[in-house]
């Protein structure tokens, strides 16, 4: 076995480019290294596959990416050599998609936390988890993308649900990433609410294109007639602003005759 380090920051820039044969835009290029670490195989193979269309890099961070075959047939085998307990904490650390404490992974899972430290370090056996002053995540995206899309769709919504629960008990948690985890769990008060509350604070902040995002998750969600007419509305007018004006058009005719039922 040749142990081989992963590469530099610059080195895995470049990396990137030569094998797009030329300088990638910056944006796309930065989702690929994250995507990728700093892992060689996997920035070729992603590159490869995103260049001839076959990867589609997430907008949000609870996305998961479609993984090209040549990586799942790497990754595959890895995953299920774990034992049950670590798979479970891994499905997990998937559905939560960034660092945790182990205290907070105790309690999403339920479990003591000396049972999750044991399964976290199998985990990183594997070499598919970094622990780092007590909080732990998957190595890499990749690793969260297949993980996640290994799930079941009933399981998805289950471990989206429970972690859920635990943003929205959480002080100064955060109502966008909430409601997104309420959305895929189905649970559609909770997304209604926490989405309206993070549109409101998009709004404040200008950032227009994430409340565009959360007051259509609303309109999904929510079930009073006046509340449902008033985010469609709001809707129109953020797409308006951001001059999508064939959305927003049927939007505003579609909020003027929810506004009259009303």
């Amino acid at each position: 076995t040749v142990e081989l380090g992963d590469l530099t920051d610059p080195e895995a820039r470049t990396l990137v480019d030569l094998v797009a044969g030329s300088e990638l835009e910056p944006r796309a290029a930065g989702r690929l290294l994250a995507l990728g670490g700093r892992n060689p195989v996997y920035l070729i193979e992603l590159t490869r596959d995103f260049l001839v269309g076959k990867v589609q890099l997430p907008e949000l961070p609870t996305d998961a990416i479609t993984l090209p075959i040549s990586l799942r047939q790497l990754l595959d085998p890895r995953i299920q050599s774990l034992g049950s307990e670590a798979a479970s904490v891994g499905s997990y650390l998937a559905v939560w998609g960034r660092w945790i404490t182990l205290p907070e992974l105790a309690r999403l899972t339920e479990k003591p936390v000396d049972e999750v430290a044991r399964d976290v370090e199998e985990l990183e056996r594997c070499r598919l988890a970094t622990v780092e002053r007590g909080r732990v995540r998957l190595a890499h995206e990749l690793f969260r993308s297949a993980i996640y899309q290994s799930l079941t769709a009933t399981r998805r919504s289950v471990l989206h649900g429970k972690v859920a629960a635990l943003l929205d008990s959480a002080e100064g948690q955060q109502p966008g990433e909430t409601a997104i985890h309420f959305d895929r769990a189905g649970n559609a008060t909770g997304a209604a609410l926490r989405g309206r509350e993070a549109a409101d604070r998009a709004l404040e902040s200008g950032a227009m294109a994430e409340a565009a995002y959360f007051l259509q998750l609303v309109v999904e969600n929510v079930s009073d007639a006046a509340l449902k007419a008033e985010a469609t509305a709001d809707l129109a007018g953020v797409l308006h602003m951001n001059r999508e004006i064939t959305r927003a058009n049927p939007l505003l005719e579609l909020a003027a005759s929810r506004l009259r039922l009303v």
